[in-house]
């Protein structure tokens, strides 16, 4: 792949998490912009390979459901903050809507919490020597993040999966649009929008009890 465009874009994520707060606050998280960041790092985990499948997966069919939702009603889920308000209030939190879809609350609050793993994995990629394992980076960081809410099985499958990742120059150069150079100045700002939001909706989630949502 070598740096083509077929590449994760690194700068394209960047923009979408950045774009996604909006509002007088800047607090503000538009759904369609955190769904489009998404489904970049949705493509990353497919071009990882076939043991990291059901993670693509699993983003895939998140947002799916949001989009769905979305197309709905698109008033009340235009903002996160717009979309919980609206499920609280009509207590909906914890059921299915009459075509079948779970919740926004819960579909948004599993993407979140693997929004903490790749951003917390791609701050301690960028820490280590090009020569490094990722697979180790990675197994540490979803340990301690995406793999307290998973159950034995997948906790076992996805550290298998990880084992698979290569070298951070060979991640770089192979599987990442912008040069190494370009990577090394985008990877920070782009780990900072993405934990940016992370906070602003865990705090929304907190707020409402909402973080063990079922």
């Amino acid at each position: 792949m070598s740096n083509t465009q077929d590449g994760f874009d690194l700068q394209f994520v960047t923009e979408c998490f950045k774009d996604s707060l909006s509002g007088e606050d800047g607090r503000q998280v538009l759904l369609g912009k955190y769904i489009e960041g998404f489904k970049e790092i949705d493509r990353f985990f497919r071009m990882m390979g076939t043991l990291f499948g059901f993670i693509a997966k699993d983003i895939t069919e998140k947002c799916r459901i949001l989009n769905e939702h979305k197309a709905e009603h698109p008033d009340h889920f235009s903002t996160v903050q717009s979309m919980l308000e609206y499920e609280v209030t009509n207590n909906l939190t914890t059921c299915k809507t009459q075509s079948g879809l779970l919740s926004g609350s819960r579909t948004l609050l599993r993407l979140h919490r693997s929004l903490q793993f790749f951003a917390k994995f791609l701050d301690k990629v960028a820490e280590i020597e090009d020569d490094a394992k990722c697979s180790d980076v990675a197994s540490d960081v979803y340990g301690k993040t995406l793999g307290e809410f998973h159950p034995w099985l997948i906790r076992q499958a996805a550290y298998l999966a990880m084992r698979s990742l290569p070298l951070k120059k060979d991640l770089i150069e192979n599987y990442v649009k912008q040069s190494h150079e370009e990577a090394k100045e985008l990877v920070p700002l782009l780990v900072k929008s993405m934990l940016e939001v992370y906070d602003i909706i865990q705090a929304l989630y907190e707020e409402k009890s909402l973080l063990t949502l079922p």
